[in-house]
């Protein structure tokens, strides 16, 4: 990504850890502040894709067009049909109150996971699809383990971590996938929810595992369909654009064929790791 075109101030310090010196972006973006009702015009003959009362998205001249208002905050993207170029438009009189720090971290959080909605749609057209996981790397090996917010997934890596040392979290919330040559991959990124785990590693994905608290430890390995429906809800999906969203669903299909998906009811304890190590890897 070319993020040259934003202000310093809107970009995570993380980003750092990722930066690419050594190949050409696939995607730039910039970013400009227009009043809205110089843009928030939609053209006649424009494709309109979703409406809500906080999102607007249509497709004209070449380009999707995306309206949100989340926290008051109104912003705009246009973004070129291969998603190699995105503009973002911010309302120009909340930036009236940009000196204030507080105000100045919501626009920047806000500005990063617009971000991220956009990359969805990148990794759709790339084979990809982002995995709301806690990603850890055992011994070259890429698991996700998947679940609701604030039903245990860091809590497992940690202790996979105390029960086999050397164990790392690699993204603590956000796993991207893509199929690289007909595998599936796990890349870390620096969206990584409120858990601040994240290095720059991509992993081949060795299982994916969708956790649920119980008052014991148990280990099924789930079906095709089983795993379709539980992996597809689990992913951040490009709902404003029906063709990025079949696409990305294809790429889900894809990975349930390639990758072994779990459902691991577990206590946070030891015992749930061994067992599922166990059926991982049969020790």
């Amino acid at each position: 990504m070319d993020l040259s075109n934003l202000p310093q101030d809107m970009i995570w310090e993380r980003f750092d850890e990722f930066r690419c010196r050594e190949s050409e972006p696939h995607i730039s973006f910039k970013i400009m502040s227009e009043p809205l009702e110089v843009i928030y015009k939609v053209p006649d003959n424009a494709q309109r894709l979703m409406y809500d009362p906080v999102h607007m998205t249509y497709k004209y001249n070449g380009c999707t067009h995306l309206f949100h208002t989340p926290d008051d905050v109104v912003s705009y993207i246009k973004v070129n049909n291969d998603y190699s170029e995105c503009l973002f438009n911010i309302e120009p009189a909340y930036f009236s109150h940009y000196t204030d720090p507080d105000t100045r971290e919501s626009l920047c959080n806000m500005v990063m996971q617009e971000m991220r909605r956009i990359l969805t749609g990148r990794l759709a057209l790339d084979k990809g699809v982002c995995i709301h996981s806690c990603v850890i790397d055992f011994k070259g090996n890429g698991i996700l383990f998947s679940a609701a917010t604030k039903t245990g997934k860091s809590t497992h890596a940690r202790l996979w971590q105390e029960v086999y040392p050397g164990t790392e979290v690699i993204n603590g919330d956000n796993g991207f996938c893509r199929v690289l040559n007909g595998d599936p991959f796990v890349f870390s990124t620096p969206w990584c929810g409120d858990s601040n785990e994240y290095m720059n590693r991509s992993l081949p994905i060795k299982a994916i595992v969708f956790l649920e608290q119980a008052e014991e430890n148990s280990v099924e390995r789930l079906s095709a369909l089983d795993a379709f429906l539980r992996l597809s809800a689990r992913c951040y999906m490009p709902i404003w654009d029906k063709d990025l969203a079949n696409k990305a669903m294809d790429t889900v299909e894809y990975i349930i064929q390639k990758v072994a998906c779990y459902h691991l009811k577990c206590l946070p304890n030891r015992d749930a790791v061994k067992v599922l190590e166990h059926e991982l890897f049969g020790k």
